[in-house]
This record gives structure tokens, sequence and C-alpha cells, in this order.
């Protein structure tokens, strides 16, 4: 089978739009959060990537252990998302309080640039003490 360049375009933004749509949080009122509202709400206020020390960061989010509690609870299945995720997408990270919470989206990226020694990280922060971040977010995060 033979597949034209604008074909496979068309394909990837498909791909891209539902899996952008289809990541998303739940609270128990029934309020849903996309990963496209979060997108959508860092380029709306001018919010940028910022580069993290990989290690650091690893090492805070996984308690100083040397694989994250999500990767290795999905075994097999986390072992191949590590595996095909790619590092081009900036991993989002909760703050609160002037803390790192959590990460939103991205364990599986994070776990791949720490086994392959990646040195820094793409990374969005999601402060939830910022004035600017929807009440919803805040809520929900």
């Amino acid at each position: 089978m033979k597949i034209t360049e604008n074909e496979l375009r068309r394909l990837i933004k498909r791909v891209l739009v539902e899996s952008l749509d289809g990541t998303s949080w739940q609270s128990e009122e029934g309020s849903k959060i996309t990963l496209r509202d979060v997108l959508d709400y860092f380029r709306s206020n001018n919010i940028m990537p910022k580069k993290f020390n990989t290690e650091k960061l690893f090492y805070k989010i996984s308690g100083n252990k040397e694989v994250l509690n999500i990767v290795k609870k999905g075994g097999k299945e986390s072992e191949r998302r590590v595996k095909n995720a790619s590092l081009e997408y900036p991993i989002i990270i909760v703050m609160r309080d002037r803390e790192i919470k959590y990460v939103l989206d991205g364990n599986h990226r994070l776990q791949k640039a720490k086994n392959e020694g990646v040195r820094c990280v793409k990374v969005y922060v999601l402060d939830l003490d910022d004035p600017r971040t929807p009440d919803i977010f805040v809520n929900m995060f």
C-alpha cells in the first residue's frame, strides 16, 4: 500500500488532534479538562516551556527511585510507551506553593529522557498559584 505525502500529513494531524482531545482529566462533578485546554492556556498566556535538568526533575518526581511509579505499574505497555515516547514534546508539571507536585503529562517522556541520559528536558509549568490560572485548573489539579 502506498500513501502520498499529503495523506500522511492528514493522518498525522488527525492522530495529534485525537491525542490532544483524548488526553483528559475529569472531576467527580463531571468537569473535564483536555490536554488541548492546558496547551491553549499556555499559548494564550505566552507561557513557554523551560529547560529543566532531567535528573533533578526525575528524582524529585520519583522520590529518588530509578523508575517512575506510573511506569512500573504499567508493566510491558508502559515499557513500550517509554521506548516510543518522543522527547520533542514538552513535559507538563504541576506546581503549587512553589513546589513541583507531579507530572500532569509526559511521565513516559521523562522516564525515557532519564534512561537515555538526556541532560535537559523541555517543561511547561502549570503554576496553580499564578493568578492567570483558571479556577477549574486550580480545583482539578
